[in-house]
């Protein structure tokens, strides 16, 4: 069975206003490919969340996004050319901190994700598996490319 193949890719500069810019990218994205309410919902926190993440904690000039929807799996990258300094991965945080979630929020609505950090930055994947009536049994193409000077 072949399927739709949709993908997307945006490269903004790591700024605050560059996040809500990726939302409303994302949302119109998830619309024109006709995802659930519930992916759209879930599409976006993963994209502000991890956007959010570079902008604030990685030194980045970028943030890059790629969109992917194949096979019933909505794929999304962040990547970022950033250095996270020396802090562990795992922070005990308190129930009163007003940070520090983001990331067990992305692993609660998403199927799968990996944090993958190299000398020349770092790229987050999730993956959220997609209803299967959201997967045509034609081969089509859709794209979306996006470039944003830094």
């Amino acid at each position: 069975m072949e399927s739709l193949l949709r993908v997307c890719a945006v490269v903004v500069p790591a700024l605050p206003e560059s996040v809500s810019s990726l939302r409303r990218l994302v949302r119109r994205e998830a619309k024109r490919w006709l995802l659930s309410g519930e992916a759209q919902d879930a599409l976006q926190l993963v994209v502000s969340e991890l956007a959010g993440n570079v902008v604030l904690h990685s030194g980045s000039p970028y943030v890059a996004l790629l969109l992917r929807v194949e096979m019933g799996v909505l794929t999304v990258k962040i990547r970022d050319g950033g250095r996270w300094g020396g802090r562990s991965a795992v922070v005990k945080r308190e129930d009163g901190d007003c940070c520090g979630r983001g990331l067990t929020l992305v692993g609660a609505v998403v199927s799968r994700f990996a944090v993958v950090r190299t000398p020349g930055g770092t790229e987050v994947v999730a993956e959220l598996d997609l209803p299967a009536t959201v997967v045509p049994a034609r081969r089509q193409t859709e794209e979306c490319l996006e470039l944003t000077p830094a």
